[in-house]
């Protein structure tokens, strides 16, 4: 009788276990994106994330996260690394905070990323 409430008892943790290790929350991005983009999106997409896209800025590959409809909200480009670079659009003015004003004119758009659609 010990055995099988052991057993039982064995079988109900591990399947607790099991859903707990399943459940975790998990975003479809392509398997070649920096880790910390990958965090980012997480730790952002219930905020006000609308869409993460990649571009070729300046030679290196950076990413765009875009917000929702969200009045004042800027968009903010990171490198691979997660390192802020700058927010080529929006804020009060629109235009973001003025340190990469040739971003949609010399970057190249190359993918979605990741959307919240």
């Amino acid at each position: 009788m010990k055995k099988i409430k052991k057993t039982m008892i064995t079988k109900i943790l591990l399947s607790l276990l099991l859903i707990g290790f399943f459940s975790c929350e998990k975003i479809d991005v392509p398997k070649d994106i920096p880790s910390c983009i990958k965090k980012k999106i997480k730790e952002q997409k219930d905020e006000y994330l609308d869409k993460v896209l990649e571009y070729e800025y300046n030679g290196n590959t950076v990413y765009l996260f875009e917000p929702a409809n969200c009045p004042d909200a800027l968009f903010n480009l990171y490198d691979k690394n997660c390192n802020h670079i700058c927010s080529p659009a929006g804020g009060i003015s629109g235009n973001g905070d003025g340190k990469c004003n040739d971003f949609y004119q010399t970057g190249v758009e190359k993918r979605l990323i990741w959307t919240k659609y």
